[in-house]
């Protein structure tokens, strides 16, 4: 930083900064606005007024209990023998690092997908290979043991602990969950009527009698900050609109619409020393 330099930096003289602005004055221009209108219809903004009950909550906890109750599990690979004895001489070998599981593996004829079982719960394997694999809380080679498909060894690749979510503490992220379902249905049931509307040459500042439907002004170019400047969609029809365009409703990513109104069109112009002054400094 400015303690490591021999001296300081000397402040640029007003005749090197005339300098610099007359040289670098392309990069001091305002970029092309387009000065826009639009109607918004954002289910973000419908979530307070859709009614979403107890029990529907409960229900979505319900049906999506596995999503909040995962059961103890283990990530396994089995690989399995003609006989236990030959199952044991695998594992003596693994033990004594005579040969590695893979080389093992290998040596079968079989790839590393012709033995992965993924993640597996007990109820997925035979009651003797549950019993062992889930008395394991580290990864590794554990058998031999009789699995459903004869003696086997089992590769542990991972241990997945059981995970219970009560509802209490995931009851408002489903009734959030809820709610913008409701508002995006809601915002899809009105599609149509605002679509007539806008077809009977209503203007957009009308659409305000719609619940949740905002309407408002934005000097649109490149580098817009607005929320609605950040979807795609809007950015494609703002670019492609022209002065006296019909209003169309179209379609957002997260399930809202708009319709825009391009309004005038102001082109680039230079931005003055005095103004750009500061940022030459």
């Amino acid at each position: 930083d400015s303690k490591d330099l021999a001296a300081p930096v000397a402040e640029p003289t007003k005749a090197e900064l005339e300098a610099f602005y007359t040289a670098h004055k392309f990069n001091y221009m305002t970029p092309q606005t387009r000065e826009i209108t639009y109607a918004w219809l954002n289910p973000a903004d419908l979530l307070d007024i859709v009614d979403i009950d107890e029990i529907q909550i409960r229900e979505s906890y319900s049906l999506q209990f596995d999503r909040f109750n995962r059961a103890e599990q283990r990530a396994v690979d089995r690989l399995v023998f003609p006989s236990m004895a030959e199952a044991q001489a695998a594992r003596d070998r693994v033990d004594t690092s005579e040969a590695t599981f893979a080389e093992i593996v290998s040596e079968r004829g079989l790839s590393e997908a012709d033995i992965n079982l993924g993640e597996v719960s007990r109820d997925n394997v035979s009651a003797a290979a549950a019993n062992l694999l889930f008395s394991q809380t580290k990864v590794g080679v554990v058998g031999p043991v009789d699995s459903i498909l004869g003696p086997a060894l089992f590769r542990i690749n991972a241990v997945i602990v059981a995970d219970n979510t009560p509802f209490d503490e995931v009851r408002d992220e489903l009734r959030t969950e809820l709610a913008g379902e409701s508002a995006r249905r809601l915002v899809a049931d009105l599609v149509d009527e605002i679509a007539d509307e806008l077809a009977a040459g209503v203007e957009l500042e009308e659409l305000t009698k719609f619940d949740g439907l905002q309407v408002a002004k934005i000097k649109f170019h490149l580098n817009s900050d607005h929320p609605i400047a950040g979807y795609g969609a809007f950015r494609a029809a703002a670019n492609a609109a022209q002065v006296g365009d019909f209003s169309e409703i179209l379609d957002l990513s997260d399930g809202g619409v708009f319709a825009l109104r391009l309004d005038n069109i102001v082109e680039p112009t230079q931005i003055t020393k005095t103004d750009v002054g500061l940022k030459l400094v």
